[in-house]
């Protein structure tokens, strides 16, 4: 399947990802993205209560 990225501010960083992921196709999303990103830790936190944050790299969903 062909995906056309259109140019945006988005897309070098995109395309970077994707490339990222096809080299790591045993990666799921969440821990691609975080290992890609080359940060620590990629948090989810759907209140305004901190101790409700979620660590995304075990997540195999959208939202867990």
């Amino acid at each position: 399947m062909m995906i056309k990225i259109e140019d945006s501010r988005n897309s070098k960083l995109l395309i970077s990802f994707v490339k990222y992921c096809n080299e790591h196709p045993s990666h799921r999303f969440w821990q691609a993205l975080r290992n890609w990103s080359g940060i620590a830790f990629i948090f989810a936190l759907n209140s305004d209560n901190m101790k409700d944050a979620k660590d995304t790299f075990y997540w195999e969903n959208k939202n867990g």
